[in-house]
């Protein structure tokens, strides 16, 4: 999976250009490349999941901090005030993501058609978490990028993938 993890990484760097990052005609979905370590900056992550593909990134929501890097995700279930910081990138191995926002209600759908058991409230944690990408995950985000040259499909084929990755 690392030979297309670089060459979708490669993708995105192509795509992004110049431009540090990338708001897609695909709904939802923003690609980065950024050519260095940056200082924390805080911003608002709405429900969201973000890859990255190369690189390294610090995410810090009050004390706690989540450090992820190439084949990791991180995953937001609500809007979390974050402050973040890129630890590894350079000019030749930028820091290379992307996210993709959730749509709350087509998440609400799909644990109600999978019968997935709701957590009780005393057992929610802090509305972050961090994962390993698998391979039918990957291929599912891959896709899902591919469309962005491809927008004569988007209409169709983007709100079946974002199921799938809601899914996964």
């Amino acid at each position: 999976m690392r030979n297309s993890i670089a060459e979708l990484a490669q993708k995105i760097t192509r795509l992004v250009g110049n431009e540090l990052e990338l708001v897609t005609a695909v709904p939802n979905l923003t690609i980065y490349s950024i050519p260095a370590p940056t200082p924390p900056t805080g911003y608002l992550l709405e429900p969201s999941v973000c890859v990255i593909l190369q690189g390294t990134k610090r995410v810090f929501l009050g004390e706690e901090d989540y450090s992820y890097a190439i084949k990791d995700f991180l995953v937001t279930s609500v809007d979390l005030p974050l402050s973040a910081e890129i630890l590894k990138a350079s000019s030749t191995e930028p820091y290379v993501g992307l996210t993709l926002k959730f749509d709350r209600k087509e998440v609400a759908s799909i644990l109600l058609d999978t019968h997935i058991p709701s957590r009780s409230a005393a057992n929610n944690g802090p509305g972050i978490g961090i994962g390993t990408l698998s391979r039918p995950l990957f291929d599912a985000f891959r896709r899902l990028v591919e469309l962005i040259e491809e927008p004569e499909n988007v209409t169709t084929l983007s709100p079946l993938i974002q199921k799938e990755i809601i899914f996964r």
